[in-house]
């Protein structure tokens, strides 16, 4: 799966390596508190003092309003697209990435059946049809 990844990845002139739970969290963390200066997670030195890697890694407050949230003193907005076309270029990610701004994109693709798109697009084309009988009755 890791090497598929990594193939599509590669046609969108972007490269994929794994990385373990640290490097991981360490990323999160510069997107979090990107105006922190960071400083390395120890683990078992949080443990010992009873802290957990939340406190490293976490803002410290958050707000929600209807429209956007707001972490510390950073302004976020969530964009959800739904019954988007099946294939998107890959120049809407290449543009979106060229923003000068801090950017965390996330993309989950929820594939549908052949069948089950045919059955639904008839579905639309019978009612149309439907509404133009009658408009024209």
């Amino acid at each position: 799966m890791l090497a598929d990844i990594m193939t599509h990845l590669a046609q969108l002139s972007s490269i994929a390596k794994s990385l373990d739970a640290v490097q991981r969290l360490k990323i999160l963390r510069d997107f979090f508190r990107e105006d922190e200066p960071a400083f390395e997670l120890n683990l078992k030195k949080q443990m010992k003092f009873g802290e957990n890697f939340r406190d490293w890694l976490c803002p410290d407050s958050m707000e929600f309003q209807a429209d956007y949230f707001k972490l510390d003193s950073r302004f976020g907005r969530v964009l959800y697209l739904q019954g988007y076309a099946n294939y998107i270029k890959d120049s809407m990610i290449s543009e979106l990435c060229d923003m000068n701004r801090s950017l965390m994109l996330s993309i989950d693709i929820l594939p549908i059946p052949t069948d089950e798109a045919v059955r639904e697009i008839q579905n639309k084309l019978l009612g149309i049809e439907t509404n133009v009988g009658a408009t024209c009755s």
